[in-house]
């Protein structure tokens, strides 16, 4: 393998790039200077922890306010606040915060959980299916839509627009899409406005109600919220769910082990969700000269920082490539770092913690389908997509299950 003519054609958008993925990061975390790919008109890749650190929390010098994605999603506009700098981008999360409190997601806990078994009650018995269309995508869209206030009768509908941004980004079908999704919130946003009076009422009227120092925002700036967060409440909670099952599938005595000991919850969240970054890849852009380590950048650099890579460095996590349930210390990078930290890291966390429950609740074991074919997403969020499983079901009490 041709590690300098690998890095120079660096895709992070090629098919199938998170398999080999893992062997090319370590390849480029023992280059000095940050590798530099020719794609897309030539950027810089962050791999190190320390690295993508320094990069995401030092937003006077890395600015996300170009863009954070290769090539640009097919918007017209920014997603704020992910596409904003301090101190802007501090109003546009004020608007969202206040909806995100731990004590907020705490009281969403019974309808996240009545979500969960009504999905799994669908699964066959015994019987093969696919975990992430049938379980690990339907989730998270559906709490999310009912965080946000939307009707949940277009959760499949959204999601299929979504799905075609980031599928077909630069072709006439993503455009398409992007047309529909933006009439679509603009209908949402303005039917909201005509009845809301009070903006700490739920998040589609902060969003209607809510100013920019002093200042409404314009009705392109809150469909860009509103598209901001589809994209990040679709995608963290489903991919983490799909690596969770498939590591059980491959190591049931973790799964036993999570099962029998259910204090170690919260540190196997922590674990999957390092494990998984399913946030993979985002672009920075340079604000002025600078130096990182042993490279020197200019202003106007593009630099593609991968929490995935960082969070399996192994001189930051012992046996990164492993999922230890118990790890301690776990600053992991999964859900971001700094201003711009995923600001639904709870609700995810909830949705997580419920959906593990009840599947260890009901399942004995998964095991993959040997008939079925596991798919990859490529691009700036990763993961598995399609995931073939086989679940049986846990016997009932008093009953031994001889397999």
């Amino acid at each position: 393998m041709d590690i300098a003519e690998d890095i120079k054609g660096f895709d992070h958008r090629a098919e199938n790039h998170r398999v080999g993925a893992g062997c090319l990061w370590s390849s480029m975390r023992e280059v000095p200077e940050l590798p530099e790919s020719g794609n897309y008109g030539g950027f810089r890749i962050a791999t190190r922890y320390a690295d993508v650190a320094k990069i995401a929390t030092k937003f006077d010098l890395f600015s996300s306010a170009s863009g954070i994605s290769f090539p640009d999603l097919d918007f017209g506009t920014r997603m704020y606040p992910a596409e904003a700098d301090p101190p802007v981008q501090r109003e546009y999360r004020r608007m969202l915060s206040r909806f995100l409190t731990r004590e907020r997601v705490a009281l969403m806990e019974p309808s996240v959980r009545q979500h969960v078994v009504t999905l799994l009650d669908q699964f066959p018995a015994d019987g093969p299916v696919d975990f992430f269309a049938a379980f690990a995508r339907p989730l998270p869209v559906l709490v999310s839509l009912e965080l946000f206030g939307f009707p949940l009768a277009d959760a499949a509908m959204l999601d299929g627009l979504v799905v075609a941004l980031h599928d077909e980004r630069g072709n006439e079908k993503a455009m398409e899409a992007a047309v529909a999704l933006t009439r679509y919130l603009e209908n949402l946003l303005l039917s909201r406005k005509a009845v809301a009076t009070d903006p700490d009422a739920d998040i589609l009227s902060s969003i209607v109600l809510s100013t920019i120092d002093g200042v409404p925002m314009t009705l392109d700036e809150q469909v860009a919220m509103l598209r901001l967060l589809l994209f990040g409440g679709f995608a963290t909670v489903a991919i983490v769910l799909s690596t969770a099952l498939h590591w059980f599938a491959l190591h049931p005595d973790d799964m036993n082990r999570l099962r029998d000991d259910p204090g170690l919850m919260d540190s196997a969240i922590e674990e999957f969700v390092r494990f998984a970054s399913p946030a993979t890849y985002l672009k920075r852009t340079v604000t002025q000269d600078t130096v990182l380590g042993c490279t020197h950048l200019r202003q106007g650099e593009r630099v593609l920082i991968s929490f995935a890579a960082a969070n399996r460095d192994p001189a930051k996590f012992e046996a990164p490539d492993e999922v230890r349930l118990d790890r301690q210390e776990n600053n992991h990078l999964g859900f971001g770092i700094g201003v711009h930290r995923c600001i639904g890291s709870l609700v995810a966390k909830l949705e997580l913690r419920t959906a593990l429950e009840e599947i260890l609740e009901r399942y004995e074991r998964v095991e993959i389908d040997p008939a079925g074919t596991l798919k990859w997403e490529s691009g700036e969020n990763q993961g598995i997509i399609a995931l073939p499983l086989i679940l049986h079901r846990r016997p009932p009490a008093g009953q031994v299950n001889h397999v």
